[in-house]
């Protein structure tokens, strides 16, 4: 199996901030470097021609550029270093986004020269088994060689290699591997032509990309990643500590709202059908104090912000442990009601006895619960998805090898191992699942063909591990090249194993279910834990599966659901910044089953409804080349098109230290020289035509009419850059101008609606007892907004005849993506006359309908959806809230969308919003910010306005 590989909107707009960020760079071969070197200089090192004033510009308008009021990015003010952060939330494709970015610095600057770091050997594996899978796709769009080695310190000369290659070279290392004095990298090599081997990497200046930064924030690292001379750094993480000079920010809750991973439903050992739970409390000692009362000490949980531990209170009459353990749901009822000298026990309000030396759970029956539940909910998932061509993996983690594998038993099983068999054996003869019992299941003889384990192992047999090792990368080595075949039918494992140390590694697509093993309660991070199985999972033939009843991630917990929930919902918040109760955790013991109302399909207004919406559609796209001409030659002459010349740049520099001349200096004057003549011309025209697919012709034909040939010989990489970047920017608009649609022929079958729909009873947005005009009973909803139209669509039988939440296979194909909109509507005008209606609920942060407060994304998808159902004659539109159904809010006969707009939004919310508060007139406030009144047009008119509406 291949994986499908696309390029999503927010993965483009991550890419793009990193390579505007050096706009005004010329490729590297154009240049021409004149400062002091008392060694040859490597043709194929990173060179940077830009100002310090230039670069810090460039951040700004890339910051200004992706700031939102959901995830803010400050300005920054200086830039010491060149050192950014870019912000991206597990499982949305982070490692793809940095290979995709390390393809387009090489096409537009010529850098050929990178550095990736990594903190372990998990992540490594990672990343090597990621570039593999995608390199044939990178090379093809950038047209070179790109070549991934692995830094080894026994094959040091390799590192030879990476210094005189002329192709795209990544060199990807953990950062074990440098960080000390005494790594093979920092000491002196006579067979080598430099000192020691990091000179090498020094004259290269590699552009270095720290992959989980969080977990190198080590003095010794962070000097010795300095020692690397990067040209520059970048950062990627969901998990920043620090975010040093943020770019873009794609976080948990945008993650969660574009249903980019899987959603996430908790499955706790509290409230399960098998054994009743009790909270964990060990009564450690009972006695007499020094005055003659009587106390009990008790060990307990207690959770606070650096999570759970285990701690120790003497205690007497009416200690509640619930208080004392920061409200762990668990606790609840656990307050002493009395403590018993002579029977050696305390009793707690909830009539739960412990004795002296006891406790109230058993370990291995938690762990023995959560694996047999694991299997079930795996074994109903895959009944459900295996005729989907979607394969069910199940993945535990364990914190000790000898549960698994035990060399003192005789079959060489370990407990957990025999757990397993156990429940496995007992849930597949139950007639539910006797399909995946072993005799009934291809290429199976025993229970252990389900299972894979993956432990690292030495000379003295399988160990428990840190992650860090050289038999750690072996396993790892394993894991990777066995993703795939996991994925395949004809593989008949189903079930992983492996060491809880090694989690940082999986990140297999068609994880459905994560099981962590722990003979205590884990104190793994919830994010970490669930981030192994995020992702969003892949049909047999490579395809990524958007449809959210099948995209849940069930973590066997055992803790509460509740304390799960607000576990992860505080690291967000320390994570991130943002507060919110929107990032989908649900309860699995809250699970409903809501059945179809057959006799609804039957229903003459749904019929009437289904009848016109139910036509599939397709798209094809027509512009003339006099409209791209136009369009483009049009914005030029708008906005102007100016080249700065290519001017020498002239640096004074000091040498700190007389021993290694060329390394040991300090710029301590720069100055800008007379312009240079450009000697050669590129062939711009190709280049242009390569970046925007736009033909060679009418590349020629915009550059003579916008009368802009003279500013190719200023700087013909800059030329290149902006009149791409135009380009780029101006085909989204004609898109939607030239984009047709038509009806397939095809329909949407009535069978696609299902049987039965599972719910959550407790679920904040699942919606009250619906009416009969509608197919379920209850449905599950994903905002406010939804609660507030569903509750109106089912009382107001007055107008609303029939309505129905559009599933998500109910798919509109655009340009930007799949569109699935929200609602179909019977609507009854008061003449009586039907409304046949479909509906996209949306909610702006504004006092009216903004859509400069939507995405881009949003924008486009909403907007060749209107063009869809015109094809078929469906009346489409936006709505906010119950007063819009018939008409709705969105302007499709305007522009709807420009990044000017938006901007101008911001400014007027933030920074202008202040004044008006302290009543400042016109003319003070134009002098505060004379630059922002200019860019925005602000007149007296406007801002007099704006002061009386907000005031």
């Amino acid at each position: 199996m291949e994986f499908k590989f696309t390029t999503r909107s927010y993965q483009e707009r991550a890419i793009q901030s990193a390579v505007k960020l050096f706009e005004g760079q010329p490729t590297t071969n154009q240049k021409l470097d004149i400062s002091y070197s008392s060694t040859t200089i490597n043709n194929y090192g990173n060179q940077l021609f830009i100002d310090d004033n230039k670069l810090l510009k460039n951040l700004n308008d890339v910051q200004k550029w992706n700031d939102r009021s959901d995830a803010p990015i400050k300005v920054s003010e200086e830039l010491e270093e060149l050192d950014y952060s870019i912000e991206m939330e597990t499982g949305t494709g982070k490692t793809f986004v940095y290979l995709k970015t390390i393809v387009e610095l090489a096409k537009t600057y010529g850098w050929k020269k990178y550095i990736i770091v990594v903190p372990s050997v998990a992540i490594k594996e990672g990343v090597k088994s990621e570039f593999d899978r995608l390199q044939q796709t990178l090379e093809e769009e950038c047209k070179q060689s790109i070549i991934m080695s692995n830094y080894d310190s026994k094959n040091i000369n390799n590192l030879d290699t990476y210094y005189r290659s002329n192709m795209i070279e990544i060199l990807l290392m953990t950062m074990q591997s440098f960080n000390s004095d005494n790594n093979v990298l920092n000491k002196v090599n006579y067979d080598l032509e430099v000192e020691k081997p990091i000179h090498l990497i020094q004259e290269l200046n590699p552009i270095v990309i720290l992959d989980e930064p969080q977990k190198m924030g080590g003095e010794a690292t962070q000097t010795k990643l300095k020692e690397f001379h990067p040209l520059f750094m970048l950062r990627y993480s969901a998990t920043h500590k620090e975010l040093v000079h943020p770019i873009y920010r794609y976080t948990p809750i945008d993650a969660y709202r574009d249903k980019y991973v899987k959603k996430i439903e908790v499955l706790s050992v509290y409230g399960n059908d098998i054994k009743d739970i009790q909270s964990y409390v060990e009564v450690v000692e009972i006695g007499n104090d020094n005055r003659g009362d009587i106390f009990a000490k008790l060990k307990f949980y207690q959770n606070n912000k650096k999570g759970m531990k285990l701690v120790t209170k003497k205690v007497k009459n009416n200690f509640d442990v619930f208080e004392q353990s920061n409200k762990m749901p668990e606790y609840q009822g656990y307050k002493v009601k009395a403590i018993h000298l002579n029977e050696r026990t305390v009793t707690f309000d909830n009539d739960v006895v412990v004795e002296e030396h006891a406790v109230t759970q058993n370990k291995d029956d938690i762990m023995k619960i959560q694996i047999y539940e694991t299997i079930k909910t795996h074994l109903v998932k895959e009944k459900a998805l295996n005729q989907e061509g979607i394969k069910v993996l199940s993945l535990f983690f364990i914190d000790k090898v000898v549960n698994y594998r035990d060399p003192e038993d005789d079959a060489g099983k370990g407990k957990i191992r025999k757990w397993f068999e156990e429940a496995y054996i007992e849930l597949t003869s139950k007639q539910n699942y006797k399909e995946f019992s072993i005799d009934n299941l291809e290429n199976t003889t025993d229970v252990s063909d389900v299972l894979s384990a993956y432990f690292s192992q030495d000379k003295k047999g399988l160990k428990d591990t840190k992650g860090t090792t050289k038999v750690d990368e072996e396993t790892y080595d394993l894991i990777m090249k066995n993703k795939e075949q996991l994925l395949s039918f004809d593989n008949p494992v189903r079930f992983i194993f492996s060491h809880s140390a090694l989690r940082e590694g999986w990140d297999n697509p068609n994880i459905f279910q994560i099981c962590t093993l722990n003979e205590t309660i884990s104190e793994t991070r919830k994010r970490q834990e669930i981030g192994r199985g995020l992702r969003l999972p892949v049909n047999q033939q490579g395809e990524r599966i958007q449809q959210e009843d099948i995209n849940v991630l069930t973590v066997a917990a055992n803790t509460s659901y509740e304390l799960f929930a607000k576990g992860l919902q505080e690291e967000i918040l320390d994570d991130t910044g943002l507060r919110t109760t929107s990032v989908p955790v649900v309860n699995a013991r809250d699970k409903k089953t809501v059945n179809l109302r057959k006799e609804a399909l039957e229903h003459p207004e749904f019929k009437k409804l289904w009848g016109k919406i139910n036509k599939k559609t397709k798209y094809s796209i027509e512009i003339e080349d006099k409209q791209i001409v136009q369009s483009i030659v049009a914005r030029i002459n708008q906005d102007g098109f100016k080249i700065e010349p290519l001017r020498y740049v002239i640096r004074r520099t000091r040498m700190t230290s007389y021993k290694d001349a060329d390394r040991n200096r300090k710029v301590i004057d720069s100055q800008i020289g007379e312009e240079i003549k450009v000697q050669r011309i590129p062939n711009i025209i190709k280049r242009i035509a390569d970046f925007t697919g736009v033909t060679k012709r009418n590349i020629v034909t915009i550059i003579k009419e916008a009368n802009i040939i003279d500013q190719i010989f200023q700087q013909p990489d800059s030329f290149v850059e902006k009149l791409s970047q135009i380009i780029i920017e101006e085909l989204p608009k004609l898109l939607k101008d030239g984009i047709q649609y038509e009806a397939t022929g095809e329909e949407y079958q009535l069978s696609l609606f299902k049987d039965k729909i599972e719910v959550y009873k407790n679920n904040k947005y699942l919606s009250s007892k619906l009416n009969n005009h509608t197919l379920y009973e209850y449905v599950q909803l994903d905002s406010d907004t939804e609660l507030k139209l569903i509750d109106e669509f089912s009382t107001n039988e007055k107008n609303i005849k029939f309505f129905v939440k559009l599933p998500s296979w109910f798919k509109v194909p655009t340009p930007a993506g799949n569109y699935n909109p929200d609602w179909a509507i019977v609507y009854e005008e008061a003449e009586g006359d039907r409304l046949y209606l479909i509906r996209e609920s949306k909610q702006t942060n504004a006092n009216y309908f903004s859509v400069d407060h939507l995405r881009l994304s949003e924008v486009q998808k909403i907007e060749y959806g209107k063009k869809a159902f015109d094809s078929i004659d469906v009346d489409f539109q936006v709505i906010e809230k119950p007063a819009d159904i018939k008409n709705g809010v969105f302007p499709f006969e305007k522009a709807v969308y420009s990044v000017e707009n938006k901007e101008k939004e911001l400014f007027l919310s933030r920074r202008l919003f202040p004044m008006i508060k302290a009543n400042m007139k016109y003319e003070d406030a134009k002098t505060v910010l004379p630059d922002e009144f200019e860019r925005f047009s602000i007149v007296a008119e406007e801002y007099d306005n704006y002061l009386s509406e907000n005031k």
